[in-house]
């Protein structure tokens, strides 16, 4: 069966090495700016289980030929209704045995990139006509046993039926949120760029609401995990996280810039730094970036691996330049909240 799977993009790579390492006869088909596409013959509650991916599909069809012109939404009824669901319908039933036993609901969600002479809601009128003539089934826009995706960039249109539900990219342990919290497959993904080792001391010196620290508990065996924040509150709300993910979580409240750990004293570090205006001002930044660095040179182990979420370029960039310590790895941009942060991976000479 082939599957495709959404991620953040900028994130593909690392998605693909969770599902080569964790799932068996894994054959990559494509992978593009947020997707990546696979064929997969095991069982269908393994995909749910990833921890790097925002959703999983079925892939149902690719229709081609597609135009700016109305029509497309022929084109995108006809091929619709001509898709046959019944291997799509037995794996989603795995999954969700509680749905759609006779006659299921469903919801189409339509997603365009581009210009067209149409509208999302047309193209949503067409594919659930298609699939009211064939089937019979009735739609239900809120709380559907079925949701089939249509994404539409340039003359393709990708069909697809979704088998995750919300809890795959929420998690179950969000029981509480900061401003700016970062998504848990971001934070997983952040955490298996650190390469996680049964042995680590693990530090997030500005964890927010604890995601980081969660996820690398739930990645991998650990010695310890240690995160803090100089907000009160928000260390509040990161214990509340801690406690629903019952795991092992050392948390303090502390200022980065002086942190009270012993020097050569932590393997790895991960942390989304502060950036853009949501949290504090640039300039404000600019100053715990100095301090934030000249700590983590102190207390991090030689050999030992950062992990950084940052916007601020420049700063982060002159940072390590500067560092006699610090060498870079790798560096690359990933798409979020409609901003474009980077990610460093560092490594303690």
């Amino acid at each position: 069966m082939r599957y495709y799977a959404i991620v953040v993009k900028g994130l593909e790579e690392i998605a693909l090495s969770e599902l080569r390492e964790k799932l068996q006869g894994v054959h990559l088909v494509e992978k593009s700016k947020g997707m990546v596409s696979f064929n997969y013959s095991g069982p269908p509650r393994e995909l749910v289980k990833l921890r790097s991916i925002e959703n999983i599909f079925i892939f149902l069809k690719i229709i081609k030929g597609m135009s700016r012109s109305r029509n497309s939404l022929g084109k995108i009824y006809k091929v619709v209704k001509g898709i046959d669901l019944g291997e799509a319908l037995f794996i989603h039933r795995q999954l969700h045995p509680k749905r759609g036993r006779r006659k299921p609901t469903f919801r189409i969600t339509p997603n365009v990139v581009g210009r067209h002479n149409f509208r999302r809601v047309d193209i949503r009128i067409a594919a659930e006509n298609a699939l009211e003539d064939r089937y019979r089934w009735k739609v239900d826009p809120s709380d559907p046993d079925l949701e089939i995706r249509i994404d539409l960039e340039g003359e393709e249109a990708l069909v697809g039926l979704r088998l995750s539900d919300k809890i795959m990219r929420r998690r179950p342990y969000k029981v509480e949120h900061t401003p700016a919290s970062l998504k848990p497959t971001v934070a997983y993904c952040m955490v298996r760029l650190s390469d996680p080792a049964s042995g680590d001391i693990f530090l997030d010196p500005m964890c927010g609401a604890g995601t980081i620290l969660i996820e690398r508990a739930k990645a991998a065996p650990y010695d310890r995990i240690i995160g803090g924040d100089i907000d009160r509150e928000v260390l509040t709300i990161a214990e509340e996280n801690v406690i629903a993910s019952g795991e092992d979580i050392e948390l303090r409240r502390w200022g980065a810039t002086a942190l009270p750990l012993d020097d050569a004293s932590i393997d790895k570090l991960v942390c989304n730094l502060p950036f853009g205006k949501q949290i504090s001002s640039p300039q404000d930044n600019r100053k715990l970036y100095i301090g934030f660095f000249a700590e983590m040179e102190r207390i991090l182990k030689p050999k030992a691996k950062v992990v950084l979420l940052t916007s601020e370029e420049r700063s982060t960039d002159r940072l390590i330049s500067k560092s006699g310590m610090l060498k870079k790895l790798r560096k690359f941009s990933i798409e979020l909240l409609g901003l474009r942060p980077y990610i460093y991976v560092l490594e303690k000479s």
